[in-house]
């Protein structure tokens, strides 16, 4: 049975990233998608309604915070496992606050190795 997946990004860098990812994973799983701004268009896909049971939710992260900290926010409520890619390493606790508090989703994926030691220096137990 495939794994679903949900998409949601706008930001260009981190849907440059996810985008590639989902390529090389779309023959194994199922996806359905929350995208808006450039990711839209990285995507060429339109949002699609979630009409299975989600098991994981993948987020970017960026100046739209308030989607995907929505969109964690989901995912812990309804024990959905939830992945974030950080694009950048400006601003980590920045693209996670929302309302004074820090929302971190169960893992965060980077895609070099200066990000990845700050990611696990900012937030050691994610």
């Amino acid at each position: 049975m495939k794994k679903y997946y949900h998409i949601s990004c706008s930001d260009a860098g981190s849907s440059n990233l996810i985008y590639h990812w989902y390529i090389n994973n779309k023959k194994n799983f199922q996806f359905s998608f929350n995208l808006s701004g450039p990711a839209k268009k990285i995507f060429k896909k339109k949002n699609t309604k979630i009409n299975k049971k989600i098991d994981f939710i993948i987020t970017g992260t960026g100046k739209n915070n308030k989607k995907y900290i929505k969109e964690i926010l989901f995912g812990k409520i309804n024990n959905i496992k939830t992945i974030s890619f950080v694009d950048h390493y400006v601003n980590y606790y920045k693209r996670f606050f929302n309302n004074q508090f820090l929302v971190l989703p169960d893992e965060i994926w980077t895609f070099d190795q200066y990000s990845c030691k700050l990611e696990k220096k900012n937030f050691p137990t994610s």
